[in-house]
């Protein structure tokens, strides 16, 4: 009873009453005390012990009484009032309601004062007696009536299904916890609102939305049952699938009161369904064989790999023994055992066995079984996983066959014992019933039965009549067959095939697969291997491809004893010879090897191990340990190649070297092939190597000559070149190389020394420091040095190096080189010995021979000549630098004395026009004489390819007409006429427009050298498609045929000049060619003979148009007068420019005869140009130059340099020395004009004003 009811009850009462707990806890308390100045409300929460004034132990034994009686049990309370009198009251306490938990059980104590009469007791007693049926019975019924609540409460909150109760409205009046996760509304909050509302729903597929299940009930009145592919979508937005149904809620009288709506969350059940159809999906897409069975040996499940593995399928297997399908007798013993062990709890490895297929043939199997667990995790069955192993085993025989093969083949038996084996190990290992070998006999067209097996265990009977062997034609038969078609031959049943007739190839009945394989090599056919199986078998393309590596290595065995044969027959009575050559073949002989890539393993046959330097039997069969012999510098390329030929490819060749335990390297050279199981992995690799070595060396010898050779025949510094070869040799010739050479005075000088080790040459520097070769010495340099002759030692011996030390420390340096073999060959040139040129080999190991001397001295020879031609090239290479020298020189005197007279002769030209025509006649001799100089410096330079054109697009018309204009006086004053004859359209030429210009102005200027006055000269410009041709005719002297071939030679003049009277130096013409073929052009001559002039033809492609903007020239005339300063050592050379200066402007000029007295009045001064002399005495100009230019107030003076030389190289020079302008001496009145028009000097003009 809650307090609120207990006060609203007790309030009746004309007593005081309590309700209090097991324990003494005040929960309520009436109004009646009310009259005892008592306040009810301060009671509610107060212990009763604290209340009364009667001692607790008391109080609590009175508790306990009331708890024990639902009569009314009599006490003693005192209490104290407000005013803090005690009041003792008779009570009544009895229990109202008992709880299993003490804090929830209720007692009810009336108190009555004591001094109040007994008989109102006795009647409120009654009344309270009666109260107490009364409530007693109320609260049984509300008691059932929670319980019934509480029931279904808990039995709604206990269940795994959402449950939501509706009226027949549709609105929620319940949703159990279950709900309220799956619809994420609470009941508070759902309660009310439409079931549609709250339980959402769409259609798994289509996600459109589906009738809400309550209202489906209600239209129905029925129960709906449950929905497939519904999804909840819950308040929150998530999804779940559900099942779900709906009833309705019915009265007695089959009112419908509601609907109530059962749902459930099947996310995991449909996780489950599809993890079990993925995992049904992989029993039957796995290739293993899988069961179940009981321990009975009863079949439960068979998937399809075990129907395609045995043979039998699920519908015959399924409920059947195990016993009766796949378990051969000789396994049923061991089946049942492992089955006990399963059930037991047994762990058991996996383990291999024979398993029987449908058609009665075995196979072998790896088996793995697991035991089978119920909920409980009991033992109830046991799972089988049965993978074919057949191949893995097919592999395995096959390689013990070939194993076994090559160990018969290495056993050096004869022939015919060797075959037998062969074919024994091919029937036994392999499984084959009858194997047998027809061989090819020598100049005959059939073959002969030469041998023939039979398994003892077999009935198939092969006869082989030794006196009477069968034999085959080409074509005939499955022998003759695979004779003629040359590749190997699978039958799977002969009896099938009528290609073959049993009879007449003697092949029992009983016998049906047959596999053939031609014996043979490119130049010979050896035979035939059959083997004959009685069962029928389907083709097996690895059995073919070892049948391959087998047959190689049977053909190489042939063919070797073949050899051997062919030997001992032609050579027996030379026993020594033949022991001899027995031992070559026997060192030759290849060795072979198998990597068994998954274990690493690696086999080698014992030649391999000869190969390699060790003992027979000695190798460790590691990969590790092949490794190690590899050379380090080539480990890293093996590995690599090795392992891309296992990932990439299946063809493995290789060369590389190994280091023998000796410390000696041998080259070998690998080849073989990479086989794959089904899945295309890499399983093993087999090969063969071979010690290659000495072709090694031999290629390593060709290729060092061959590059030695090419370092000669580039031979300039010889020095640097021998070193080069020295370095070439080491470490494929020799490990070390050293080059001497005899010297003018008779002592020797050691040019090169070369080894791989920087070390090692410091201490053969060192030794050659210290211990010099003796004169007199019996070996080595200083003996080849006298006797010519070349020095070979195969093998040094420790005797030699005792006699060649000087002292025992020498003798000790010389032991630690550690050198084996040597070569010592002269530079040889006819009878003169220039030098010595030492190989030795140390660490290598290598053994030099005759063969290596041979190459050593044809080399030697090579370089005494490349040698000589060297330094007669430097004889010419000097020869021709004093040439320019003096070339460079003769221009400079010769231009230096003509400067003054052209200034001169310019300064009359403009002072005298009475002598005009005196005038100008000595100004073209001086032309005459500037341009001679200039030809000879030009043909120089271009002749050694010096001359750098600097091409720009220009117009063909424009460089026609500058060269007319250079000619036009020259060819007036003579009075001769010149015609012109442009093209129509315009040409342009990817050109330097300044040799261009040369071109035709010397053509030009030729014909009219060679022309009387009065004479004519066309020059024609034509288009010939993509090519311009330039046509210079006249009507001079002509030349002569015989002349006209070499008319372009320099040097070469007519006779037509011999009086000189036209001078020249026969280098015009040379030029013109020169420069032409420069411009990927061509230029000809032509004349009738003397007499009848001559033309010259010059063609030159032409390009686009790409014609850059010409800069507007400026006008000399506005240029303000300057102050120049003229330095000249050549006193009258300076007066005169100074003179033409100022003629030529109204300048202020003054002159310095060297660079101090130009330095020492320039700040006074204070100059804007200066012309200086480059050549001066003591100080030169460009010396000058430099110190002007360190002087930041002098940076706007234009410095021009006035030299009589005029090459590229000095110009360079004066523009690095701080000068604007370069002129060459003698400079014309034109180019003096020139300068003033530069826009340096404009701007410091401009900046003075």
């Amino acid at each position: 009873m809650s307090p609120e009811e207990f006060t609203s009850l007790a309030n009746r009462f004309s007593e005081a009453a309590l309700l209090v707990t097991r324990d003494g806890i005040v929960l309520a308390a009436n109004r009646q005390f009310h009259r005892f100045q008592i306040s009810a409300p301060t009671l509610v929460g107060c212990r009763l012990a604290d209340l009364t004034a009667t001692a607790e132990s008391e109080v609590n034994h009175y508790l306990r009484a009331c708890a024990r009686n639902r009569d009314p049990v009599v006490g003693v309370l005192s209490f104290k009032t407000q005013q803090g009198d005690d009041v003792a009251f008779r009570c009544d306490g009895a229990l109202l309601h008992h709880d299993p938990e003490r804090s929830n059980t209720q007692l009810m104590i009336k108190l009555v004062p004591r001094d109040e009469s007994t008989t109102q007791f006795a009647v409120l007693n009654q009344k309270v007696a009666d109260l107490n049926e009364e409530m007693h019975r109320r609260k049984q019924l509300q008691q059932d009536l929670l319980a019934q609540r509480e029931s279904l409460r808990v039995t709604l909150a206990s269940i795994g299904d959402g449950v939501i109760v509706s009226d027949t409205e549709g609105m929620v009046t319940f949703m159990n916890p279950i709900a309220e996760t799956l619809t994420g509304w609470q009941q508070v909050d759902a309660v009310g609102q439409s079931v549609d509302t709250v339980f959402q729903i769409v259609d798994e597929v289509t996600r459109q939305p589906q009738e809400n299940p309550a209202s489906r009930a209600l239209r129905k009145r029925a129960i709906v049952g449950l929905a497939n592919h519904s999804v909840l979508i819950s308040k929150d937005g998530v999804q779940r699938p559900i099942d779900d149904s709906a009833a309705p809620i019915q009265h007695n009288d089959g009112e419908i009161l509601g609907v109530v709506l059962v749902f459930r969350d099947v996310s995991e059940r449909r996780a489950a369904e599809i993890e079990q159809g993925r995992l049904a999906a992989l029993v039957d897409s796995s290739e293993d064989a899988i069961l179940g069975l009981t321990f009975s040996g009863i079949v439960t499940d068979w998937n399809a790999g075990a129907e395609r593995l045995f043979g039998f399928s699920a519908e015959e297997t399924v409920g059947q023994s195990i016993l009766s399908s796949i378990v051969p007798e000789t396994g049923k013993e061991e089946f049942f055992s492992t089955l006990g062990r399963v059930e037991q709890g047994e762990r058991v490895e996996p383990f291999e066995a024979i398993r029987l297929r449908k058609n009665g043939r075995s196979v072998p199997v790896a088996i793995r079984i697991s035991p089978i667990l119920d909920s409980e995790m009991n033992v109830v069955g046991a799972s089988a996983i049965d993978r074919d192993i057949s191949k893995q085993k097919a592999s395995e025989l096959r390689r013990n066959a070939r194993m076994a093969v090559t160990q018969v083949i290495a056993d050096k038996k004869n022939t015919d014992q060797a075959i037998k084996e062969i074919l024994a190990v091919l029937g036994d290992i392999l499984g084959w019933d009858a194997v047998r070998f027809w061989s090819a006999l020598p100049d005959q067209d059939f073959l002969q039965l030469r041998h023939a097996w039979c398994s003892h265990e077999s009935n198939h009977a092969v006869a082989l009549d030794e006196t009477n062997r069968p034999t085959c034609e080409r074509g005939q038969n499955l022998a003759g067959y695979v004779w003629h078609t040359g590749e190997p031959a699978w039958i799977c049943d002969i009896a099938a095939d009528d290609r073959f007739d049993r009879q007449h190839d003697d092949i029992p009945d009983t016998l049906h697969a047959a596999l053939a394989y031609p014996i043979g090599s490119e130049d010979a056919f050896l035979g035939v291997i059959e083997l004959y199986s009685g069962d029928v078998r389907s083709s097996d393309e690895d059995l073919i491809e070892m049948m391959g590596t087998v047959v190689s290595q049977l053909v190489q065995f042939l063919e070797r004893d073949h050899a051997e044969n062919q030997l001992r027959l032609s050579q027996r009575e030379l026993v020594d010879s033949e022991e001899r050559l027995r031992l070559a073949l026997d060192a030759g002989r290849m060795g072979s090897w198998e990597w068994r890539i998954p274990s690493g393993k690696v086999i080698w046959s014992s030649t391999l191990e000869k190969i390699h330097g060790i003992a027979e039997g000695s190798f460790e069969g590691s990969f590790d340990a092949f490794q190690r012999d590899i050379y380090p510098a080539d480990r890293e390329r093996v590995l690599t190649r090795i392992q891309n030929t296992v990932q990439q490819g299946n063809l493995h060749h290789l060369e590389y070297r190994i280091v023998w335990p000796d410390g000696s390297v041998h080259w070998l050279e690998s080849r073989g092939r990479v086989f794959r199981d089904d899945s295309g992995n890499p399983v093993r690799m087999i090969g063969i190597c071979s010690d290659v070595t000495e072709r090694k060396q031999l290629e390593q010898t060709l290729r060092f000559l061959a590059e030695s050779s090419k370092s000669l025949s580039t031979l300039v510094d010889y020095k640097s070149t021998l070193q080069k070869i020295a370095s070439l040799s080491v470490p494929n010739f020799a490990d070390w190389c050293t080059v001497d050479m005899l010297e003018a005075d008779g002592t020797v000088q050691r040019l090169a020394v070369a080894h791989v080790d920087p070390e090692k040459v410091a201490i053969a520097d060192e030794l050659h420091r210290r211990y010099p070769p003796r004169p007199d010495a019996e070996y080595g340099v200083m003996q080849v040095l006298r006797s010519g002759e070349a020095e070979l030692m195969t093998e040094i011996p420790d005797a030699l190096l005792q006699n060649v030390a000087v002292d025992d420390e020498h003798l000790q340096m010389l032991r630690e080189l550690s050198l084996t073999s040597y070569m010592c060959v002269p530079l040889r040139v006819k009878e003169s010995v220039l030098g010595v040129v030492t190989f030795v080999v140390a660490e290598s190991g290598r053994r030099y021979s005759q063969t290596d001397l041979v190459m050593a001295a044809d080399l030697a020879h090579r370089a005494a000549i490349a040698i000589q031609n060297a330094l007669l090239y430097q004889q010419v290479r000097e020869a021709d630098r004093r040439k320019d020298e003096f070339l460079a020189m003769l221009a400079h005197e010769l231009r230096n004395p003509l400067a003054p007279i052209r200034s001169g002769l310019d300064l009359l030209a403009m002072d005298s026009p009475s002598h005009r025509e005196i005038v100008e006649l000595m100004q073209d001799q001086v032309e005459h004489v500037v341009r001679l100089v200039d030809d000879l410096l030009d043909v120089s330079r271009i002749m050694r390819g010096k001359v750098e054109l600097r091409k720009e697009t220009t117009g063909l018309a424009d460089l026609i007409k500058r060269s007319v204009h250079a000619v036009q006086s020259t060819i007036e004053h003579r009075h001769q006429k010149l015609t012109v004859q442009n093209a129509t359209e315009p040409m342009y030429l990817n050109a330097d427009p300044v040799r261009i210009v040369q071109v035709i102005e010397n053509l030009l200027t030729n014909a009219s050298k060679y022309m009387d006055p009065g004479g004519k000269i066309d020059l024609i410009v034509e288009r010939d498609e993509d090519t311009a041709v330039v046509t210079v005719r006249d009507t001079g002297v002509g030349i002569e045929k015989e002349l006209l071939p070499q008319v372009f030679d320099l040097f070469t003049q007519s006779s037509r000049s011999l009086d000189r009277s036209q001078g020249g130096l026969g280098i015009g013409l040379t030029l013109v060619q020169r420069l032409v073929e420069m411009h990927s052009g061509s230029v000809s001559a032509h004349s009738d003979g003397l007499g009848h002039g001559s033309t010259f033809v010059v063609r030159l492609p032409l390009v686009e148009a790409t014609l850059r903007s010409s800069p507007t020239p400026r006008d000399v005339a506005k240029v303000a007068a300057c102050r120049i300063c003229v330095v000249d050592d050549n006193r009258s050379a300076a007066w005169l420019l100074k003179a033409l200066l100022k003629k030529v402007g109204n300048h202020e000029v003054e002159t310095a005869a060297d660079g101090p007295t130009l330095l020492a009045n320039i700040n006074d001064f204070q100059p804007q140009v200066v012309f200086l002399d480059i050549g001066l005495p003591g100080m030169d100009g460009h010396q000058v130059a430099r110190e002007i230019r360190q002087q930041p107030e002098f940076d706007d003076v234009l410095l021009v340099a006035l030299t009589g030389y005029g090459q590229e190289e000095d110009r360079k020079n004066s523009r690095a020395a701080g000068f604007d302008l370069h002129l060459v001496k003698p400079p014309s009145v034109d180019q003096i004009k020139g300068v003033f028009s530069h826009p340096k000097l404009a701007n410091t003009i401009a900046k003075k004003s």
